[in-house]
């Protein structure tokens, strides 16, 4: 999904593996809201399901030079994996100015 007017642009990724056409509809956006349903170490996992992991949705994020990215749809297995996705996000992200965070229900973001 994508939202645009002349001030803002959000975009929405979710159900897909990285590919260059999230990179294309995402460049530039104020927020990508992106799928990060696996770990980094579990990318064959991702490929074989369908998904992204926390690495590929940063790494979007970073080629798209977008300037918020809101990671969803995280996998429900694990007690930690929120924690775990947003560090490994972060450290793909490092040295850009990119803020990053897990969503949680009901949170507000501006734009």
């Amino acid at each position: 999904m994508l939202y645009k007017e002349p001030q803002r642009k959000f975009t929405f990724i979710v159900d897909t593996r990285y590919c260059k056409n999230a990179v294309a509809i995402s460049k530039g956006a104020d927020i990508l809201t992106c799928e990060s349903s696996f770990s980094a170490e579990e990318s064959e996992l991702a490929e074989d399901h369908g998904h992204m992991t926390s690495a590929h949705a940063a790494k979007l994020a970073k080629e798209s030079k977008v300037k918020k990215l809101s990671l969803i749809h995280l996998s429900q297995r694990y007690d930690v994996i929120p924690k775990k996705i947003l560090e490994e996000a972060k450290k793909v992200l490092k040295g850009t100015k990119i803020q990053v965070s897990v969503a949680e229900d009901l949170d507000k973001v501006e734009i």
